[in-house]
């Protein structure tokens, strides 16, 4: 690889990494003003999508954009983020079926509650955040000068190894239905579309249409976890009371979790090679 691919490499990986850093910090303006469902999961996304390009310039040139406490710092904020979101998110699946049960409709409430609890702790979290790493990497030439000069491996290679690591639970996930397994292929997928969104149109050639592909790709597996953490919560529920419809509401949510997951699979499989022809999309070095 010449000279003058590895600098528009380069640039093209600072140009997003400056880009994803500017996002993250949008998103924790709007989130503080109103931790709403949207703005919660744009603020989620949009920190993950940073973390990836962070470990992309890891894998790619041995060096570290943040450092070891603030990453964990990120970490430890994407979980509580996580935590609501999951909340948010199971309140808008469960609470239209509330009215078919007591039981069901006192877990919505639960879920109110909850949910109004953990828009409290995000504000919190955010007033206590401290942005000043993710202000630093919006920098071009501050981010420039943490990245090596030659990358370490190729792209194509990063690229293969990242889908590679979605296959690899594909026979749990998919032939033995393990959940786990799903959920696992699930995070290694979102290493691999946000590295392929990171270089894309110009370094990775992909269409919106493409891009879009992956997206849907990806959302069939996230539907799936939610209905799986819909039925560990209202299971954990239901052990700490009798109320009338328990028993019918378990079965129910369960048979839709079943549903969920089987389309999901049924999905994966139809689907995969598809995804697999758009990882092998040629790099465009020049």
């Amino acid at each position: 690889m010449g000279s003058q691919s590895l600098g528009k490499l380069t640039s093209f990986l600072v140009e997003g990494i400056v880009d994803r850093a500017g996002w993250v910090l949008a998103n924790l303006a709007d989130a503080g003003k109103n931790p709403s469902v949207r703005a919660t999961h744009s603020l989620a996304t949009s920190l993950r999508r940073l973390m990836t390009a962070r470990f992309v310039v890891r894998q790619l040139y041995g060096t570290k954009i943040l450092k070891r406490k603030e990453v964990e710092a990120i970490k430890s904020f994407c979980s509580i983020l996580g935590n609501v979101r999951d909340v948010q998110e199971m309140r808008g699946k469960v609470v239209p079926l509330g009215a078919t049960s007591e039981f069901l409709a006192s877990f919505s409430q639960s879920l109110k509650e909850r949910e109004e609890s953990g828009e409290k702790l995000i504000r919190k979290a955010i007033d206590c955040f401290d942005s000043s790493a993710i202000e630093r990497i919006t920098v071009p030439k501050a981010v420039r000068k943490k990245i090596g000069s030659a990358p370490l491996v190729s792209l194509d290679e990063l690229v293969e190894r990242f889908f590679c690591g979605v296959r690899e639970y594909y026979r749990e996930a998919i032939e033995e239905k393990d959940d786990s397994a799903l959920h696992k292929m699930r995070i290694a997928y979102k290493r691999f579309r946000y590295t392929v969104e990171l270089f894309s149109p110009h370094i990775i050639p992909l269409t919106s249409g493409e891009l879009l592909y992956l997206k849907t790709f990806q959302d069939a597996m996230g539907l799936a976890h939610d209905w799986l953490v819909i039925d560990q919560a209202v299971s954990a529920y239901a052990e700490s009371t009798d109320l009338p419809g328990k028993d019918a509401a378990l079965l129910k949510i369960r048979d839709m979790r079943k549903d969920c997951h089987e389309e999901a699979r049924a999905y994966i499989i139809s689907e995969l090679d598809a995804v697999a022809r758009i990882a092998e999309t040629p790099i465009n070095y020049k």
